[in-house]
């Protein structure tokens, strides 16, 4: 039996991690990417959690569109691009080296992908 997701956002997750640890959750967020990691965050919260896409699911339509996306502009980063979507997917905290909490989120669906792309040089004539 599938597992009901918790409608949530980043900010409550990170607030009360115990709580969501474990669950299926969904939430809004914005997708961040740089070169090395990528990150889900909410406004005003002070950490986010970071996105793990399972093998299984790595050709679904919805991640082949968030893959997509990265792909504008400046491949594989969100420095000229605003990435928001609605994620879906099991929240887990784990430990790294030094035995501090890491949150990450097992996806398993992204809905309402919506991209921005961002001027950079807005002060260049076109």
């Amino acid at each position: 039996m599938l597992q009901k997701p918790l409608d949530t956002t980043v900010c409550e997750i990170v607030r009360d991690t115990h709580r969501f640890d474990g669950k299926m959750v969904r939430f809004p967020a914005t997708f961040q990417s740089g070169r090395h990691e990528s990150v889900l965050t909410g406004p005003e919260c002070v950490r986010g959690i970071i996105p793990f896409v399972p093998n299984e699911i790595e050709n679904h339509p919805d991640i082949e569109a968030l893959d997509d996306a990265l792909d504008r502009g400046m491949r594989g980063t969100t420095m000229d691009k605003r990435i928001v979507a609605t994620f879906t997917g099991k929240f887990i905290v784990k430990k790294d080296r030094s035995s501090h909490p890491v949150f990450t989120l097992e996806i398993s669906k992204i809905e309402n992908l919506q991209v921005s792309m961002i001027d950079l040089k807005p002060h260049l004539p076109q």
